[in-house]
């Protein structure tokens, strides 16, 4: 423990009056290349002010050029752990629910316009109230599970977070919230866009001139059924499965638009219910945005993508078709069209 330095000798460019930060022990630091981010463990005597935690990451990521930085502490004084009865933990995290929100809303803005700064609930779990019908949105985005962590990495304590409906806002802060929700929409738009455009490129380099695909592997098509015209939301990437070309024999099937025909037993799965580990899959649903088609220069194909929405959220689904099946296959989908597909999701 004697060669452990303390926060002012590692960080001797950090300015700051905090001493009990100052003078915290330097336990251990993880440094993720990869994913740009960095753990300091911290020995501290007493707790340090949320706004000085928040001073020190930001300074971190700055220094380092990171994207996140997090500290955890370990509370001890003359080398015994300091005991922190449970009462205790959760009459802190009362006392400071306003500062751990405003804490955490750095890191994840959007929670500024649904999580109630004013009040908290603690018994077995902590209870946060939210604004509006909000719980499944912050759940997407692993919100409980980020407040959870930080409990447990500030205050030493584990609780699972329950979001409750019954928070209150004042009018005075309703137009803020709304320009949180609308910048936070506009991020995750162009985030779906770049990453659709990325999937392309990633795509078009699978498929060569000759054979059309790299491997051949189980058959994709794509059918029309009776569904019904919808509305979209939300936006996933889809991609049929590599080398699930065009079938050599025209099919009998008059509903089949492209590729060849499928199990119908296999069962559909709902598109918000798709995830990185998902893999092949069917989904039925109804075109709510054709795209104009585009000519891949290397290989001469046509890519045809289109939206499909299935009353849970909306997701891009892609073909590649030869020039000659072009005509066919479009002149075969529209918006409002009802269909079936099986292919290998991608997120």
């Amino acid at each position: 423990m004697d060669n452990l330095k303390i926060v002012k000798d590692v960080f001797s460019d950090y300015n700051t009056e905090n001493q009990i930060l100052l003078n915290s022990i330097v336990l251990k630091v993880n440094l993720y290349k990869k994913t740009k981010r960095i753990e300091i463990y911290l020995k501290a005597t007493e707790d340090i002010d949320l706004d000085e935690i928040n001073l020190f990451e930001n300074y971190l990521v700055e220094k380092f050029k990171l994207e996140e930085a997090h500290l955890k502490f370990s509370k001890e004084n003359d080398n015994q752990l300091i005991e922190i009865s449970e009462n205790d933990v959760f009459e802190k995290i009362k006392r400071n629910w306003e500062k751990i929100v405003n804490f955490i809303a750095e890191k994840k803005p959007i929670i500024k316009a649904f999580i109630d700064k004013t009040k908290v609930e603690i018994s077995q779990k902590l209870n946060v109230f939210v604004f509006g019908n909000s719980i499944e949105m912050l759940k997407k985005e692993h919100i409980d599970s980020y407040i959870s962590n930080f409990i447990f990495n500030y205050f030493g304590k584990k609780l699972e977070v329950c979001f409750v409906e019954g928070g209150s806002f004042g009018d005075n802060i309703l137009e803020e919230n709304n320009k949180i929700i609308n910048n936070h929409i506009e991020q995750t738009n162009k985030a779906c866009e770049e990453n659709k455009a990325r999937q392309a490129v990633q795509d078009n380099n699978q498929y060569n001139g000759n054979s059309g695909f790299k491997k051949a592997t189980k058959n994709q098509a794509f059918k029309s059924n009776d569904s019904g015209n919808t509305q979209s939301s939300g936006d996933i990437s889809y991609t049929p499965p590599p080398n699930y070309g065009p079938q050599t024999k025209k099919s009998d099937d008059p509903k089949l638009i492209y590729g060849r025909n499928h199990d119908k037993n296999m069962a559909p799965i709902k598109i918000n219910e798709i995830n990185t580990e998902t893999g092949l899959c069917k989904i039925v649903g109804t075109i709510v945005k054709l795209h104009d088609p585009t000519e891949l220069k290397k290989t001469g194909k046509i890519l045809v993508s289109f939206d499909v929405y299935d009353k849970t959220t909306t997701m891009t689904c892609k073909a590649f078709v030869f020039p000659e099946q072009k005509g066919d296959t479009l002149g075969k989908l529209g918006e409002g069209t009802g269909v079936e597909i099986i292919g290998r999701a991608r997120i």
